[in-house]
């Protein structure tokens, strides 16, 4: 008993310590709905909601490579009722995006130095 109830407490400590990880970060916000004992819910921030991507794009990643059975969960999207696949896109044109189609060039915060190492190296001369 006392090993489950030392478990119990460590895991309980590792999840508090990612979820405070994630509220500093700006993911996550605390909102108590209990106060004895106080007890709160964890919902998304902007930054959690900007994530969205991201999650995902990850979980079809997973659902092709790490999951065998099929996938544990779809995503039906409510406007029209039709299972779902997240595709990037080009913000512009709206073509789906290829990686073959795409290069990485210098934003706004570039700096320099920044583009170096990919930088094709320059032909020798006389060739």
């Amino acid at each position: 008993m006392k090993l489950r109830l030392h478990l119990l407490s460590s895991t309980r400590n590792i999840l508090a310590r990612r979820l405070n990880h994630l509220v500093d970060g700006g993911i996550l916000s605390r909102v108590p709905y209990q106060d004895h004992p106080p007890r709160s819910e964890y919902r998304l921030a902007d930054r959690g909601r900007d994530l969205w991507p991201v999650v995902i794009a990850m979980r079809q990643w997973g659902d092709q490579w790490a999951a065998p059975g099929g996938a544990p969960v779809t995503m039906r999207h409510a406007t029209c009722g039709h299972l779902v696949k997240a595709v990037a896109v080009c913000s512009h044109c709206g073509e789906p995006l290829s990686i073959a189609e795409i290069a990485a060039v210098p934003g706004p915060g570039a700096s320099g130095g920044d583009f170096d190492r990919t930088r094709p190296e320059p032909a020798p001369s006389g060739q």
